[in-house]
């Protein structure tokens, strides 16, 4: 059957075989295109579901969860023009969930580093970078867990006495919203 419609489509002489080939190759472009397209989307949306887990604070964002809260506040920070990401992170009990790219949560003391971030901290000096960060590097954070490779993103482990409290912790949420600064009361 196959021979049949290529002797047909052939027969025509050499217009014909020009436009068999020009429309095959048309055929070929639109498929590749639409692929492209569908391969992109995917691509986006998963890109930006990677740094999610520090806008989860939010109601609409978090349902009710069954575990002991996590208290956190992001806050930027600057080095040789290039903007860092702090989260500041404390644990208030045993089945705190740990944010995607970490395997536990740091302890007061600790942080956890995008790979990134690392190699600037160990090529520039201590009171420069280094420093601005308490304690010890306590392991790397996973690439699910950073919204791009080469994003400087630190993870510092607080105890809930020193870290922000969310403003109304009526029910447990997995990453509860720190309150802003100024709304804190003394």
């Amino acid at each position: 059957m196959i021979r049949f419609a290529l002797r047909l489509a052939v027969s025509g002489g050499r217009e014909a075989v020009a436009r068999l080939v020009v429309i095959t190759a048309a055929v070929a472009i639109g498929a590749a295109l639409l692929l492209s397209t569908l391969a992109s989307i995917n691509a986006v949306t998963t890109a930006g579901r990677r740094p999610l887990w520090l806008n989860s604070g939010s109601a609409s964002n978090t349902a009710a969860a069954d575990v002991d809260p996590v208290w956190w506040r992001a806050h930027l920070d600057h080095y040789d023009g290039r903007q860092i990401l702090e989260a500041d992170v404390a644990a208030t009990g045993p089945t705190s969930p740990v944010p995607p790219g970490m395997s536990a949560l740091p302890a007061a003391g600790e942080y956890y580093a995008s790979p990134a971030l690392a190699r600037l901290v160990r090529a520039t000096p201590a009171d420069r970078l280094g420093d601005r960060f308490p304690g010890r590097l306590a392991g790397l954070l996973g690439d699910e867990g950073l919204p791009s490779p080469d994003s400087l993103v630190a993870v510092v482990g607080r105890t809930p006495r020193n870290s922000p409290r969310p403003r109304a912790p009526g029910r447990s949420r997995p990453w509860p919203a720190p309150p802003c600064p100024s709304a804190r009361t003394a």
